[in-house]
C-alpha cells in the first residue's frame, strides 16, 4: 500500500473484495503477519502484473488532504527565503520537507 501510495484500508477491502469473488482465502492473517495460503500463491502464479493495478484501481479513492495554514505560512517563508519553490498549498510533500532539511542545513540546524 505505501510503495503504491493508497491506503492500506482500501487495499485490503480490495483484496477482500477480491476473495469473496474468488471464493478462496489469499491470505492468511495473524495480528503479527500476513502470509499467502497455498490458493494464494497459485492465484499470484496465475498472474500478470496488471493485475496489481486492477485490484488497486478497484480501491476507494482517499479523501484528498487539508491544507494546513501553519504549513502554508512556512511554505511562503521559505519560498520568500529561496529555499521552497513549490506551491504554497499548505500539504507537506517532498518539496517541502526538502526546503525545510536545505534551510535547517544552511542555519546550522539538526
Amino acid at each position: 500500500a505505501d510503495r503504491l501510495g493508497i491506503g492500506r484500508s482500501a487495499v485490503s477491502r480490495s483484496v477482500q473484495k477480491l476473495e469473496s469473488q474468488l471464493g478462496v482465502r489469499l491470505f492468511l492473517r495473524t495480528t503479527r503477519s500476513t502470509t499467502l495460503t497455498r490458493e494464494g500463491e497459485l492465484f499470484l502464479e496465475g498472474c500478470n502484473p496488471g493485475v496489481t493495478c486492477t485490484i488497486v484501481r478497484q480501491a476507494p479513492a482517499q479523501p484528498a488532504p487539508k491544507p494546513d495554514p501553519v504549513v502554508q505560512q512556512v511554505q511562503g517563508i521559505l519560498k520568500d527565503l529561496n529555499f521552497y519553490d513549490g506551491t504554497v498549498d499548505g500539504l507537506t510533500g517532498p518539496a517541502t520537507r526538502k526546503a525545510i532539511q536545505a534551510y535547517q542545513l544552511k542555519v546550522g540546524l539538526p
